[in-house]
């Protein structure tokens, strides 16, 4: 009865006032009791929908979609910057490209080389990187010229530096075929195979000059944009033909085989010499 406990007579008239039900409390059921507030019942919370490029993160160095499940789907960006001096890596959903100190770039294989040389005599079978050149000699130069690529390599040409000492160049042949041109200005070699090689020869001639000493001859190859050269040396002794120098070793044994003659000489005289004093030995015994 107004919020509050009542005595009740045996006829169910109300009596005396047994307890008032303070705030928060409710009469019910002959006592005072707590409000009662129905607690709803719980609602299931809905599953999300399924998004396959839900968010970007980092995957494998590079930036990747990932689905709502959290799974890997597509790439999204490399982070590979196609640079082989920076360090590429993904941090935080982001491409960092940074620049690597201890890059050393490729020592790029140039498209072709020339190897060159000279010999004095016609008939020898070795080149060699020294010759020695006297006044009104010939001396014959050869140029190696490699194509160090796995294709035919076109438009090749081969250019020389010749001291002024020899002052005649010709007989330019390519891999022994009689060439025109002037090998001074530069002749084109129509193509070269793949590791293949061609061969360039031409004469010089000397004339006379007055001074001697040692100077250097240079053969020039390009090809696209590649240019290598090689050198060899030229010793100009006035007034004596030329050679071209061996190795000692070489040259003593070589010359040794060429002076035989003179072996024999020395062993006719000694046998002569034998004979002499032997025959003086016998008058007077």
């Amino acid at each position: 009865m107004q919020n509050s406990v009542y005595w009740y007579n045996s006829c169910g008239n109300a009596e005396q006032l047994y307890q008032n039900c303070g705030s928060g409390q409710t009469c019910r059921f002959g006592q005072c009791t707590a409000d009662y507030i129905p607690v709803p019942t719980p609602v299931p919370n809905p599953v999300p929908a399924y998004v396959k490029y839900y968010r970007k993160a980092c995957y494998l160095n590079s930036i990747y979609w990932f689905d709502s499940y959290g799974y890997a789907q597509k790439l999204y960006k490399s982070c590979n910057d196609s640079n082989p001096a920076t360090k590429d890596t993904c941090s935080a959903g982001q491409c960092v490209n940074t620049q690597d100190n201890n890059y050393q770039p490729p020592v790029q294989q140039a498209t072709v080389s020339v190897s060159f040389f000279a010999k004095k005599d016609p008939n020898a079978i070795d080149w060699g990187k020294t010759a020695e050149v006297g006044q009104n000699s010939t001396i014959y130069f050869l140029a190696a010229v490699k194509n160090n690529t796995d294709k035919e390599i076109q438009n090749v040409n081969i250019s020389a530096v010749i001291p002024a000492e020899v002052a005649m160049i010709g007989n330019v042949k390519i891999d022994g075929n009689p060439a025109g041109g002037d090998i001074i200005n530069g002749i084109a070699i129509s193509s070269i195979p793949a590791n293949g090689t061609k061969t360039v020869t031409f004469e010089g001639k000397t004339q006379s000059f007055a001074t001697g000493g040692q100077k250097q001859a240079v053969a020039n190859a390009k090809a696209d944009n590649s240019a290598q050269s090689d050198s060899l040396n030229l010793n100009f002794v006035p007034g004596q033909p030329g050679a071209v120098l061996e190795a000692p070793a070489a040259s003593g044994f070589l010359g040794f085989i060429k002076r035989w003659y003179l072996w024999i000489l020395v062993a006719m005289m000694l046998v002569f010499l034998f004979v002499v004093i032997f025959r003086r030995l016998s008058q007077n015994a």
